[in-house]
């Protein structure tokens, strides 16, 4: 056994998904596309009481029904907490998730057939909530689609003249290789301080800065142990997060911290939550506070660690979200900015596009373009934006008059997330190991069944009585032979030793992984 050991936990090498389509609670409650299944439930109108959420009376104690909630909007897809609700004492309570699903719903103005239910636009994780759309109200749709002042726009492929001798297209490069070398940004700025004072209010700015490094949210259970942090130890330490919380609604929230000890809280400049003292781990609430859906909402959360147990959580919840760890994909950075998180190499993937054989038109070429993965990837005028760190081979496609090209990109991902990597571990993990490991993985075990659309596993391991000085955790498919995907983290080894998948990482490795086995 060797001293103070680097430790490669290779989590879920071998990785067994399935599909969970189970609905479960209430009559096996439908979704929202599943309106033949509904008979027994009578579609609601605009009452939000007319749905069981939060704080509507119901008639049976402990009658627990499906829930969902939004948790993102990403274009015309969207990310749902799915889980339970449980009527307490003649009122339904919180939508307590347990997974995540993903959907599409179109954004925008459409038209419907009359009488034909639709989910909520408003929620449409909710498998219960539908409304009837059977009239034209702000939908200015009057002499037919084919009106350009009628709200809809048809832009039509006009054929290129038939004299022209133009043969087909030709998109260049006909194929290229990417690699997508990062796939989790954190945004949040945080600030550790070697020092605390129960006198000031608010962190001096004359203090001297111990350590900075980015984190992806505040959900820290450090469980009076040292944060992981060159130079912080277990106790008498302080930290300042600095970042922005960018709402997917339009609504009132409410900010929640539960910290051991003191806590501070700033919502656009303003203190919100203060209770700067020695305590053990307790919540408080903000008052509501209305946010704008897209418009980052600027915080700065200040915290100090006495003397025995020790965390730090910032939670939110309104009327549509229940309360929870505010998601890394609502945190953006002290300037309210979110950049991709995505770092392809090499950058900024393109596509032309070219009549042959050269030179048969001498008009202006103006090609439409798509792709045949809209989940993963965005095209636009033959640039390809990436969306999801999901290896494989999109198909780019060019069409111009009455031809079609198509050109292919490969997508590799390898990417390392050295954020809180200690010190000399990157280098030194990439050396050839030596010596004999103590550590027992303790979940997920072999041959873990996972199910698609669940949070990720909490991956658990004992070092034998021997701690680490990092850790370096990893995701790889599939699991023999070159991985396609691969994404490792190199952390501090943490008392007890855990670590914490990142969740759109997590859902990058299922759409890798579905439908594969």
């Amino acid at each position: 056994m060797f001293e103070n050991p680097l430790r490669l936990a290779l989590a879920l090498a071998v990785l067994t998904l399935s599909s969970a389509c189970a609905r479960g609670g209430h009559d096996n409650a439908p979704y929202a596309s599943d309106v033949a299944d509904a008979a027994d439930k009578p579609i609601p109108d605009s009452d939000p009481c007319a749905t069981p959420n939060k704080g509507c009376a119901c008639e049976t104690n402990d009658e627990v029904v499906d829930c969902g909630q939004v948790e993102r909007r990403s274009g015309d897809y969207v990310s749902c907490t799915m889980g339970k609700r449980t009527c307490t004492s003649g009122t339904w309570g919180e939508c307590i998730g347990d997974r995540v699903a993903t959907i599409s719903a179109p954004s925008g103005v459409k038209t419907l057939a009359l009488g034909s239910s639709a989910a909520c636009p408003d929620n449409p994780c909710d498998p219960y909530c539908q409304r009837i759309a059977d009239d034209s109200t702000n939908l200015a749709v009057d002499a037919g689609a084919f009106t350009l002042d009628a709200g809809l726009v048809l832009k039509a492929t006009t054929p290129l003249p038939s004299g022209a001798g133009c043969t087909g297209l030709a998109v260049t490069p006909a194929s290229q290789n990417i690699t997508i070398t990062q796939a989790n940004t954190e945004n949040v700025k945080a600030e550790y301080f070697n020092q605390i004072s129960t006198a000031v209010s608010s962190i001096p700015s004359t203090w001297t800065v111990t350590a900075t490094r980015n984190e992806a949210n505040i959900d820290n259970n450090y469980a009076g142990s040292a944060p992981g942090i060159t130079g912080i130890g277990a106790t008498n330490w302080s930290a300042r997060w600095t970042g922005s919380v960018i709402p997917t609604t339009t609504e009132a929230y409410t900010f929640y911290t539960a910290t051991d000890d003191g806590v501070r809280l700033w919502i656009n400049g303003t203190l919100v939550i203060d209770h700067w003292q020695n305590q053990v781990t307790i919540e408080y609430a903000s008052a509501p506070i209305n946010l704008t859906a897209g418009v980052p909402a600027l915080f700065r959360f200040e915290y100090y660690q006495g003397n025995g147990g020790s965390a730090a959580f910032l939670r939110w919840s309104s009327a549509t979200i229940f309360k929870q760890a505010i998601p890394a994909a609502n945190m953006g950075t002290p300037t309210g900015t979110r950049p991709s998180r995505l770092v392809v190499s090499p950058a900024n993937p393109s596509f032309s596009v070219s009549l042959v054989p050269s030179g048969c038109y001498s008009g202006t070429l103006s090609a439409a373009w798509t792709l045949d993965r809209l989940d993963i990837a965005a095209v636009n005028n033959g640039a390809v934006n990436m969306l999801g760190a999901v290896p494989g081979t999109l198909n780019v496609t060019a069409y111009a008059g009455q031809f079609s090209a198509t050109g292919q990109l490969n997508v590799t991902v390898n990417a390392t997330d050295t954020n809180f990597a200690p010190a000399g571990a990157v280098t030194n993990l990439a050396k050839a190991v030596s010596g004999t490991d103590p550590m027992t993985f303790l979940y997920p075990y072999a041959a873990t069944v996972l199910p698609l659309g669940l949070a990720p596993p909490y991956v658990q391991w004992d070092n034998g009585g021997t701690a680490a000085s990092a850790v370096q955790v990893s995701l790889r498919y599939p699991a023999t032979g070159t991985p396609t995907f691969s994404w490792n983290e190199i952390i501090p080894e943490s008392n007890p030793p855990h670590a914490t998948l990142p969740q759109e990482v997590w859902r990058d490795l299922e759409n890798t992984a579905k439908g594969q086995d």
